[in-house]
Order: structure tokens, then C-alpha cells, then sequence
């Protein structure tokens, strides 16, 4: 099923939507009956408390109102909790950054408040160098889970959506030579984009098979199948909950193919995912924000 954060122009305010024989219905009255309370409603207030499965998706489906207007999809996840991104999960990646595939695991994380959802703009801070696109698809958690067991891993899933980690790759390799984190090149304002919408797990199977691709400006860029990922949901999920505790609304991004290039200010992206859609986003330089001007020298 497909799920989505949306808006309307009538009415901007963003409420939750299901996809049923291509039409939309607002799960915002099902949910209100649910949870006691008026909305708006997010993913985040619903993982974990109110949905468990697709099953109870399709129950709220089945008391839902049909949008009659088009929707405007805006990201799936407003703020998740944290945003946990792998690098080096697929070998000609790693190839292609001149590095080797990593013995385990390897997690970073990025700023919750980069995210940005479709048709919205990647803004690109003047200075930073080189500005990189890499697709990935993401995995959002359900449910809350620790020392995760990999074979119980999809129990955990919610779902998954495509997610762009923009990077300012010339920072990176400048932290990087100095052994600093990866903070300051994946985590600016808007290098986050994520949506369009969000599909349960039971439309890919287990482990999900989904080939996906990015084009800039019409010109294809990456390819790549999860089936190529170096570690698997299963092994990413218990190698973080060792320590960490996986909470609803958690992302989880699991890596990008080879093929990653350059955008820049005029540029569009689109990344796109048989069965998850497509996520364009055009490029822009960042507006100077009043009072943040530099002083003449």
C-alpha cells in the first residue's frame, strides 16, 4: 500500500493519505476515532502506537474519506528521530570513491532537519565546493526494537521510500583527511530530500528487490538493485540495535550505487523506483537570509 503526507491548495495543512486503485483517501478522520484526539497526524505519531502491520493500514483504509482535489506530496517523514545512513553498502561504489567494501557495517548519521520532500529545493549553501547526488532507498522502523535479531528484521519495517543524501563532497574529503565525521558534508538544510510517498513491506516481499536510478536533468546517472546491497536490512538493523535503540520513525538509509556526479544551481534530479515512484527536486543557490549578510570588509 502506498502511503503518503500530503496537502491539498485549498487547504495546506498536511494530513496522511492511502492509495487505493490510484485514488487517495485522508486517514485523517479514521485516525482521529483511533488515537481520541483532532489531527494533523504524522508518520511519527502513528509508527509504533497505532499501526503494526499493513493490516491495520487497510482497516483505516477501509473507513477513510477519497480526496476529491490532487494531493501535493510533501516528505513521508516531517521530523524523524534520526536519520542513519550507510556508506560503502554497495562495492562499486566503494570502487568508484576509491575505497574498499567495509567488514561491517558502516553507519552515519544525518540531520533530521535536512530533509526536504518532493519538488521542493535542494539549496546549496555558496562555498561548500562540489555538491554530489546519491539515490538510495530508505527504510522507515515501526516499531520500537533492541539487540534486533537480523531474521526478525522485517517485523520492524514499516516501510520504504527513495531518499536522495546530498553530498558537499569536497567538505567530506577535507573531514575526512583530518579523521573528522561526515557531519558537515551531509547534514545543510535541504540535502535531505525523501518521498514521494511510502510503500509497506508487503509489496516488495522479503528481502525487497527494487531497482532504482537517478537522472539529472534527463540524463541517467545511477542504477542500482538492493539485491547489489554488501549488507542487508537484517544485518544493518541488528548491527545498530546492538547499541542503539530503534524507535518508530527512524530512517534508515541503506546506501548509494555507483554513478554518483555533480548537481548545481539549475540542475533538476529525479530519482525513481519501480513500485516507490519518483522524487524530483530542482537546484538552486541558498537565499541569503536577512541579518545573515557578511559585513564589507
Amino acid at each position: 500500500m502506498k502511503l503518503a503526507r500530503c496537502a491539498i491548495d485549498k487547504n495546506p495543512a498536511p494530513f496522511l493519505a492511502a492509495s487505493r486503485d490510484e485514488q487517495w483517501y485522508d486517514l485523517s478522520p479514521a485516525l482521529a476515532r483511533r488515537l481520541g484526539r483532532p489531527g494533523p497526524f504524522a508518520f511519527e505519531d502513528v509508527l509504533g502506537s497505532v499501526v503494526r502491520n499493513p493490516a491495520d493500514w487497510q482497516n483505516l483504509l477501509s473507513h477513510a474519506q477519497p480526496v476529491a482535489e490532487e494531493v501535493r506530496f510533501l516528505s513521508p517523514m516531517a521530523r524523524p528521530p534520526r536519520i542513519f545512513c550507510l556508506g560503502r553498502n554497495f562495492a562499486a561504489h566503494a570502487a568508484e570513491m576509491g575505497h574498499k567494501v567495509a567488514a561491517e557495517p558502516m553507519i552515519f548519521l544525518k540531520n533530521p532537519l535536512s530533509i526536504i520532500g518532493p519538488d521542493e529545493s535542494v539549496e546549496i549553501p555558496v562555498g561548500l565546493g562540489r555538491i554530489e547526488h546519491e539515490v538510495e532507498v530508505a527504510v522507515v522502523i515501526g516499531r520500537e526494537g533492541k539487540a534486533i535479531a537480523p531474521a526478525d528484521a522485517d517485523l520492524f519495517v514499516a516501510g520504504y521510500t527513495l531518499f536522495n543524501d546530498v553530498t558537499a563532497r569536497d567538505v567530506q574529503k577535507a573531514d575526512q583527511e583530518k579523521k573528522w565525521p561526515w557531519t558537515r558534508a551531509k547534514g545543510p538544510d535541504t540535502f535531505g530530500p525523501m518521498g514521494p510517498w511510502l510503500v509497506t513491506p508487503d509489496e516488495f516481499g522479503w528481502p525487497p528487490q527494487i531497482q532504482l536510478c537517478l537522472s539529472v536533468n534527463g540524463e541517467p546517472r545511477q542504477w542500482g538493485n538492493t539485491e547489489q546491497w554488501v549488507f542487508g536490512i537484517g544485518e544493518v538493523l541488528a548491527f545498530i540495535s546492538r547499541t542503539m535503540r530503534l524507535v518508530p520513525g527512524d530512517v534508515v538509509s541503506m546506501g548509494t550505487p555507483e554513478g554518483v556526479g555533480p548537481i548545481t544551481a539549475g540542475d533538476v534530479v529525479e530519482c525513481h523506483a519501480e513500485g516507490l515512484g519518483t522524487l524530483r527536486n530542482p537546484v538552486i543557490w541558498q537565499p541569503t537570509e536577512k541579518g545573515l549578510e557578511l559585513p564589507d570588509a
